[in-house]
């Protein structure tokens, strides 16, 4: 049984892959577009779609370059009849724009985006007003729109390089491309298997709330209830009585850390400074006066885009953790610098330190080597650091202390 949700992935990631390998095969411009077209009437079924490109590069006029209809056939480009109104709204949103009236019939246009400037229009038409184009078709436009910009800057560069260099040279470039392009596809694919993933997580949350918790919290109650209602207990039943209640009391704080887990919600992403965030989870988590606290956090930080709870979250586990690997006291130190285009913050403690065969399923759910743990704190931090396209690392030495890594991507475009 496959449900909707599966579907749509599966339609988006096919979009995508079709799009971008009839995209790329052709170093030619002008067939890198009639392919990608026809590909994009196909999957959207559409009767006509058009490219239209910028003349210079502030966009202020776009130029038909290309039309093609279900059939695969090249439109005539002297006769084709637009909604300017549609067109000259993507271009000053550089947002995709959904109308269906008598007139128009059904049009849908995306903004084609390179290196965050516009280069072009996509323009997609249904004669008829019924046959309109829906969200989840937006979706997927935009998202081949980008390759196929990226495509036509490919080709471009590469023409240019033919004129230039050896054919060896350019063998090169175009592996590099390749690879990049791929890169690209799989992180997109990822960042849809992580979001489907969430979704049926979330589903089986409210399962076991329903189904484990409701009754645990039953047998607790009736355990304190029997407790009152029995005047004289023997030291047996009192014994058992207090085993009830502890045990159930530990089941419950584990489910909720299930929960927890199971619930992590899409991060909502927004342009923040990571000096910000350290801060507050600095002043969040109560210090031990025997630990001292050292911080080095280099000026020329980008922002990030991440969302600020989410992110509190991690640094608030991180440190939570690093305070108790030091009951008798040492130093933690918080540092966050820039490597290339990341940013890197680390967590070094003077504490205990971790035994090396346990530093492999430190990030499991349910290990933990902690009296009162659950094993699920490190498990969801990497999680969220994993939702936010970054890494989270170990290294530790016994008797010596832990440094845990967080590697974030610096923000590229500025929040609208």
């Amino acid at each position: 049984f496959i449900d909707s949700s599966s579907l749509r992935l599966k339609r988006y990631l096919d979009a995508l892959l079709k799009v971008s390998l009839a995209a790329s095969a052709i170093l030619n411009p002008d067939q890198q577009i009639r392919s990608a077209l026809d590909e994009i009437v196909r999957i959207l079924g559409a009767e006509n779609a058009y490219l239209f490109l910028c003349k210079k590069e502030d966009c202020q006029e776009i130029e038909l370059k290309a039309g093609r209809d279900a059939q695969q056939n090249d439109l005539s480009l002297k006769y084709a009849s637009f909604n300017n109104k549609v067109l000259d709204e993507v271009v000053k949103t550089e947002k995709a724009v959904v109308l269906s009236d008598k007139e128009s019939g059904s049009i849908l246009a995306a903004p084609l985006i390179m290196r965050d400037n516009l280069i072009g229009v996509m323009y997609l038409s249904n004669q008829l007003a019924k046959d309109v184009f829906t969200r989840e078709d937006v979706d997927i436009l935009l998202a081949v729109s980008n390759h196929i910009a990226i495509a036509l800057d490919s080709a471009k560069t590469i023409q240019n390089e033919l004129e230039r260099k050896s054919l060896e040279k350019v063998n090169l470039l175009l592996g590099e491309k390749v690879k990049e392009k791929t890169e690209e596809l799989k992180k997109t694919y990822e960042k849809l298997a992580h979001s489907e993933k969430l979704a049926a997580l979330g589903k089986l949350g409210g399962a076991i709330s329903h189904e484990v918790r409701t009754p645990l919290a039953i047998i607790k109650n009736s355990a304190e209830l029997l407790s009152d209602l029995v005047p004289q207990k023997s030291p047996d039943t009192i014994r058992c009585l207090e085993h009830i209640n502890n045990e159930s009391e530990k089941a419950m704080l584990i489910i909720s850390d299930i929960l927890n887990f199971l619930r992590i919600k899409m991060p909502e992403l927004k342009t923040i400074n990571v000096e910000d965030v350290i801060a507050e989870s600095v002043s969040a988590i109560s210090h031990p006066r025997t630990v001292k606290l050292e911080m080095s956090i280099s000026r020329d930080l980008p922002s990030i885009l991440a969302d600020p709870t989410q992110l509190g979250q991690v640094f608030n586990n991180l440190i939570q953790n690093a305070y108790q690997a030091m009951p008798k006291g040492g130093t933690l130190k918080i540092d966050a610098s820039r490597i290339g285009d990341r940013i890197q913050i680390r967590f070094i403690d003077s504490g205990e330190g971790i035994p090396e065969k346990n530093l492999s399923k430190i990030f499991e759910m349910l290990f933990t080597t902690k009296q009162q743990g659950t094993g699920f704190g490190l498990a969801i931090c990497k999680t969220i650091i994993e939702g936010l396209n970054g890494e989270i690392a170990v290294e530790s030495t016994v008797g010596k202390g832990t440094t845990f890594t967080v590697s974030l991507p610096a923000a590229t475009r500025p929040e609208a």
